[in-house]
């Protein structure tokens, strides 16, 4: 069952796929879950889509723990 929130997910690639970005030609390095969509980008592409927030919908905003 899933909750009023989703959560967002990132993950480093290993497998050689393309980045989905049309006209891209790079290698994705990155794959990028988020309200439902799954996405495979190249570093410059994750970068510029992850400070876009209608990527992130509603999702609570979040500090990352190293």
């Amino acid at each position: 069952m899933k909750g009023k929130t989703s959560q967002a997910l990132i993950e480093r690639l290993v497998t050689g796929t393309r980045c989905e970005v049309k006209g891209c030609y790079e290698l994705a390095d990155w794959l990028v879950s988020c309200n439902d969509k799954v996405f495979h980008w190249c570093p410059k592409h994750t970068i510029m889509k992850m400070r876009d927030r209608d990527i992130w919908g509603d999702l609570p905003r979040t500090t990352m723990e190293t």
